[in-house]
């Protein structure tokens, strides 16, 4: 559970990187499964009364009125690609709530562990997956130098 630094001999928290298109304030099933999970495990200590997780959430949903400072964790609203590399760089797994090609490719790319929580319907019916991907087009962009074409 815990990251060993060799240098300092220091059992650090692990660090999770949660990514969810859609979060509060926006109100539905994927919203309210990702805000009980990061926030279960957000309160997760060790019996030396160490947290368990680094736990950051990343969203492209913009907070509006929602006041992100009363959770438990961290969370950056719509960022950019570099912000998302930058998060998945420092990392050591990345949860993806849904269907997100960006973070899935970019996590691979980085080589860390890459959970992908099914929410919908999106992963089973290709012609619904084609069209949720064709509108992100740092996907397609992704997709296309991995695999040569």
């Amino acid at each position: 559970m815990y990251r060993a630094d060799k240098l300092l001999g220091d059992v650090l928290a692990l660090k999770l990187l949660f990514y969810s298109h859609f979060f509060a304030p926006s109100i539905g099933g994927v919203e309210t499964i990702v805000l009980s999970l990061a926030r279960g495990l957000a309160e997760v200590w060790t019996s030396q009364d160490l947290p368990e997780f680094e736990l950051t959430l990343a969203t492209q949903t913009p907070a509006e009125s929602f006041d992100d400072r009363v959770l438990p964790f961290r969370i950056l609203r719509q960022p950019s690609l570099v912000q998302l590399w930058r998060l998945i760089r420092l990392s050591d797994i990345i949860h993806v709530a849904g269907a997100a090609l960006s973070p899935v490719a970019l996590g691979l790319l980085a080589g860390k562990p890459v959970v992908v929580e099914h929410h919908g319907f999106q992963v089973i019916c290709p012609d619904v997956t084609v069209n949720v991907y064709a509108a992100d087009p740092i996907a397609i962009g992704l997709l296309r130098s991995s695999s040569g074409y």
